[in-house]
């Protein structure tokens, strides 16, 4: 037994339905590309930040690197201030 159609379909014509159709994928479509179009800015934001935050641990790793010459330079210098 094919059931029938819903109540909100039975008293519309088939152009009517297929309007109706129409209108909702074309607010969906509009809904779709709005969110798609804030999800590209996130994405966006999140790729910047990853950058920033590359650069970020790049230049930690360079000021220790730094920072153990000028402690291994000081240790001289502390070596050598001791045999004076």
């Amino acid at each position: 037994m094919i059931e029938p159609p819903p109540i909100e379909y039975q008293s519309l014509t088939v152009e009517q339905i297929l309007n109706r159709f129409q209108s909702e994928l074309e607010t969906d479509t509009i809904s779709f590309l709005q969110e798609a179009q804030r999800i590209s800015q996130y994405d966006a934001t999140l790729l910047d930040t990853q950058h920033s935050l590359s650069e970020l641990a790049n230049m930690v790793s360079r000021l220790m690197l730094h920072q153990n010459e000028v402690g291994t330079q000081l240790q001289g210098v502390g070596s050598y201030q001791n045999e004076l």
